[in-house]
């Protein structure tokens, strides 16, 4: 399970906390932030289930740098590894950077660019990918974000763009990164 809502897979991770079977990887708002308050850097899992539930919270004003870039160093690498039998992606959008609710600041193309790596990591491993849409609370926001992702999936290129807002948080995701990578090296190699 990939899920890129803006809010912790918290109900995904409460189900499969302790089962090796499934990997969760959840990119989301820091919980101190958002609701539900949950889905910090330092949950991973438990007994058998240790190392396959992996979060990455980010602050506040995070945009896509930080976003590509920590997908680009963890994902990949470990979907890999995992090799899994189907890739559910959970796609929401309400990361926007006009989304009412949180504050992340993504634009609509690094929408594309999710759903065309997740293809490709579904192509490299098991061929099998189910794509859910949820989250979005700008109406007009969502429909263009899921636009771009319905042609990332497809490889159309024609995408919704928008200029890209400076991502000023880089530095604290970059560090995020590192300690999650140092977290979860006892059972990846990344």
């Amino acid at each position: 399970v990939i899920d890129l809502d803006v809010h912790h897979a918290n109900g995904t991770q409460d189900i499969y906390y302790k089962d090796p079977d499934i990997l969760l990887i959840s990119f989301h708002q820091d919980g101190r932030t958002l609701y539900p308050g949950s889905g910090f850097i330092e949950e991973i899992g438990e007994n058998e289930g240790k190392g396959y539930t992996i979060n990455l919270p980010f602050v506040p004003g995070s945009g896509n740098e930080s976003y590509k870039r920590a997908f680009d160093e963890i994902v990949p690498d470990i979907v890999l590894q995992f090799t899994p039998d189907i890739i559910i992606y959970q796609s929401g959008v309400d990361t926007h950077h006009s989304d009412p609710l949180a504050d992340i600041l993504l634009t609509y193309p690094i929408y594309f660019y999710f759903a065309r790596e997740i293809k490709k990591l579904s192509e490299k491993t098991c061929n099998k990918l189910l794509v859910l849409f949820g989250g979005g609370y700008n109406s007009d926001a969502s429909v263009k974000s899921y636009y771009n992702i319905v042609c990332g999936l497809l490889g159309v290129e024609e995408i919704v763009r928008e200029d890209d807002i400076p991502d000023t948080k880089l530095e604290i995701t970059i560090e995020r990164i590192k300690e999650l990578k140092r977290i979860l090296s006892d059972y990846w190699s990344i």
